[in-house]
C-alpha cells in the first residue's frame, strides 16, 4: 500500500519568522541550551503551527509559550 507524503516547502521569510519566534519561545521559557530536548519540542510546536498557514513571528511564540504552560515538561 503506497503512502503519500506531503511535504510542506517554506519561504526565507518563512524560515526567518520561524527562527524569529524559536528564540524568543527559548527566551520566554528560560530555556538557554539551544540542544536540550526541550529545544527540540519547541523547534517542532513551531513547524507544526508554521505547516497550517501561521507565519507571524509573535504569534508563533505565543502559541508555543501557551501550550508548555499548558502542559509543563519537567525539565
Amino acid at each position: 500500500m503506497a503512502s503519500t507524503i506531503l511535504e510542506t516547502v517554506f519561504s526565507p521569510d518563512d524560515t526567518a519568522a520561524m527562527g524569529a519566534a524559536f528564540d524568543e519561545a527559548l527566551k520566554g521559557l528560560s530555556v538557554t541550551d539551544r540542544e536540550a530536548p526541550v529545544a527540540t519540542l519547541v523547534a517542532k510546536k513551531i513547524v507544526r503551527q508554521a505547516k497550517t498557514g501561521e507565519r507571524n513571528p509573535k504569534r508563533l511564540t505565543q502559541s508555543v509559550i501557551r501550550s508548555f504552560r499548558a502542559n509543563p515538561i519537567p525539565m
